[in-house]
């Protein structure tokens, strides 16, 4: 698919002689193992030529216009009886192009213009063209690009309205031989100098702006990742990647000036806590979202390989050969690091590494034999079982219904990195702050001045956590965040301090001075990861019910629009009533189109797995289910309902929707989907519930509704004759009962 050129044709040869090149190359590779000297040099040069006949070689050798001589090229000009649009000049082409559209933007590509071109173009275009491409990588690729900086500089003159600057070069081009020996254009370019305002007033409004771009989907052999970004605007990590690439896979020469723009929005309600900081504490921007934004300002972008701030997302593909010998070079330049190895042996060498120390560091400082063998145990403990209790109360606990299991959103890599650093951290609060800066050079000890002990080593906890967080790429606010958190662990620390000296006289029978002096950072390490879990664990559960709403409004909004795609297509169908007979609905649907029926199921099957298998799904259903009108409400549920139909949704299972491997999600399907809508329904039901919304008589004739609404209005009004009606009869039974009593 695509437009037809020499160059999909080429690729197209290209592909149907692979199969064939790849056959012959492995006899030649078979020939080489029992050739002679001799003949491994012939052979050799055979499997290189095989290796390098790509695209570009067909196209290069065989397929080019210069090599077809008699075949006219429609890029080429010539008179030979072509269609008119092919010979219409241009301002012809642009007054079409205008009336079809004024409002267009029109860009000049200028691979093989010079900047003289440019300028006559820009003169005929009389502000027309909005934009220059002033790089294109595959005609830089090519070697096309040799002007690019003059016609960029001439784009800078006319955008700064700089009338000298603009002078300058229109009278440098006037004395080139091409121009000065040809009369027209002589004449052409002395019109020019006369109206440098009027040229200048062309894009005085608008300036003349920039396009760039990779062109990757049609140059053969070497191709760019779709794509350019400025590193600043990246992430961290994204940054760290481009500084280790040297070569030019991912620099572009080409400067676009961007600006850092930090905004702050007013949440909806403001606490009057909030209110009472700003006011008495000068913190203006004090309880407002913060986000940041990058403009660009393309119409001031240059061309260069000094000051370059553009990088290709995909770097740079060569396809010079077809793979048949292999790139000794490239052999030499893979390395292979920690990143590739088994992910259980890295994290406990990870774990190794920190549990070393921590023991080795208790052991040297610690008397009582409990901590100098088991200290690091204890150490590793409290972080373990910090960070397993954070995942599982971030992941929203145990939800009730749900199949998630709750070892499943533990990352373990994430706890052996932070067993890693906290083992690390021993020899700094252990063995240097406890025992040789408070023990032996200060004579401070816990019991004599518990919160002074207790504030330097949370002091020394909070720059170690926050310096390898600034290793480790973490953003600032995390780093902060840190150092917040060593602060609230001090009075936690005497708290626990107090518990414990209360506690550990019963169950050991030892003063209670004996046991908390050496275990002072043991202490601080309890109450620093305490507060860590607390931060963290609800920073973790924001994040996943920010994701689990972002999952159900994507989903929720491909339902409405399959919705209101079936509305139109059956414009004499009430698709919402007959959404409540799913076997009907599966058979119009299924009628019509047999590809919305399948995404019908799939939308629906999508929710379902949402619900069941990711954290704080269901406290996200809940909560935007609320935010739901009453009818959009019905609509969800309803939509769901073709669940019910499991022979048309097996089917699809079975034809391959999933692949081969499809048996325990057909498993899930089967087991769950009746719960699952049960449970839909009583969240609904339980919200319609709490919030009656009082339907409004313009919202009733206007609502998809009203029948529903009217038929349970007769429902009810029957009802009700029907228990007058019994209600009577039975009054009148009870009177002649009692009437034959009297005469009785």
């Amino acid at each position: 698919m695509g437009q037809t050129t020499l160059i999909r044709l080429s690729e197209f040869v290209h592909s149907q002689l692979l199969p064939l090149v790849e056959a012959e190359a492995e006899k030649v590779k078979q020939e080489l193992l029992c050739a002679s000297a001799e003949d491994q040099g012939v052979l050799q040069e055979r499997l290189k030529k095989l290796d390098e006949l790509t695209s570009v070689v067909l196209y290069q050798r065989w397929l080019r216009p210069s090599r077809n001589p008699e075949i006219p090229s429609l890029s080429e000009p010539a008179d030979d009886g072509r269609p008119n649009l092919l010979k219409i000049d241009v301002q012809g082409l642009l007054s079409r192009l205008m009336h079809i559209r004024p409002s267009s933007r029109i860009t000049l590509l200028t691979g093989k213009l010079t900047d003289a071109d440019v300028l006559e173009l820009l003169w005929l275009g009389e502000g027309r063209i909005s934009h220059l491409e002033i790089l294109n990588m595959k005609e830089r690729e090519l070697g096309r690009v040799k002007h690019v900086n003059e016609i960029n500089q001439l784009q800078q003159a006319i955008n700064r309205h700089n009338a000298i600057e603009l002078k300058r070069i229109i009278q440098d081009m006037r004395q080139r031989p091409e121009i000065a020996q040809n009369p027209e254009r002589s004449a052409l370019f002395n019109e020019f100098l006369e109206n440098i305002p009027r040229i200048m007033s062309f894009y005085a409004n608008q300036p003349l702006g920039s396009r760039f771009g990779s062109d990757s989907t049609t140059i053969l052999g070497t191709r760019f990742g779709m794509g350019f970004a400025v590193p600043d605007t990246l992430p961290r990590g994204a940054q760290k990647m481009i500084e280790k690439e040297s070569d030019e896979s991912f620099q572009i020469p080409l400067h676009v000036p961007v600006q850092c723009i930090d905004v702050y929005s007013e949440p909806e309600e403001v606490s009057p806590f909030v209110k009472w900081v700003r006011k008495n504490l000068g913190f203006t921007k004090f309880g407002m979202k913060h986000s940041r934004e990058w403009v660009a300002t393309y119409a001031n972008a240059e061309v260069t390989t000094n000051n370059c701030n553009v990088v290709s997302l995909g770097g740079i593909t060569r396809g010079n050969t077809n793979g048949l010998v292999a790139d000794e070079t490239k052999q030499k330049k893979e390395k292979t690091g920690f990143s590739y190895t088994n992910t259980t042996i890295l994290n406990i060498i990870k774990v190794t590494i920190g549990f070393l120390p921590a023991f080795l560091t208790f052991m040297l400082t610690q008397n009582w034999w409990v901590l100098a063998w088991f200290g690091a145990l204890i150490w590793f403990s409290i972080t373990g079982i910090r960070n397993i209790i954070q995942a599982v109360i971030a992941g929203g606990g145990f939800q009730k219904g749900a199949r998630i299991d709750w070892k499943s959103l533990i990352n373990w890599s994430r706890v052996s990195d932070s067993l890693m650093y906290t083992g690390m951290s021993v020899v700094l609060l252990e063995g240097f702050t406890r025992n040789v800066l408070l023990g032996h050079i200060l004579g401070i000890t816990v019991d004599k001045a518990p919160l002074l002990v207790f504030s330097i080593i949370a002091l020394a906890n909070g720059l170690y956590i926050s310096s390898h967080n600034i290793f480790r790429g973490f953003p600032k606010t995390a780093v902060v965040g840190n150092l917040f958190r060593s602060i609230l662990a001090i009075p936690v620390a005497m708290v626990y301090n107090v518990i414990l000296a209360m506690i550990l006289p019963i169950i050991t029978g030892m003063p209670a001075a004996a046991i908390l002096v050496p275990a002072a950072a043991i202490v601080s390490k309890f109450a620093s990861d305490t507060v860590a879990g607390v931060i963290e664990s609800v920073a973790d559960r924001r994040n996943n019910y920010r994701l689990r709403t972002s999952d159900f409004r994507m989903s929720t909004k491909a339902l409405f629009s399959c919705f209101e795609r079936m509305e139109l297509a059956f414009p004499k169908k009430d698709i919402l009533s007959l959404m409540s007979r799913p076997a009907d609905f599966i058979r119009v649907i299924s009628e019509r189109s047999k590809s919305m029926e399948i995404e019908c199921i799939v939308i629906s099957l999508d929710l379902m797995y949402i619900w069941y298998y990711q954290p704080c799904a269901q406290h996200a259903f809940l909560t935007e289910l609320k935010r739901m009108s009453a009818e959009e409400r019905l609509v969800f549920v309803r939509f769901q309902k073709s669940l019910t139909e499991y022979k048309e949704v097996s089917r699809l299972f079975l034809s391959g929707m999933l692949g081969s491997n499809f048996s325990k999600a057909l498993a899930f399907y089967l087991d769950n989907y009746k719960a699952y809508l049960t449970a839909i329904d009583d969240i609904c039901r339980k919200i319609e519930e709490r919030s009656p919304v009082e339907l409004q008589e313009a919202y009733v004739k206007n609502s998809p509704l009203t029948s529903a609404v009217v038929w349970m209005k007769t429902q009810s009004a029957a009802l009700e004759r029907k228990f007058r009606g019994k209600k009577e009869e039975s009054l009148a039974q009870e009177a002649a009962e009692k009437t034959t009593t009297e005469n009785v």
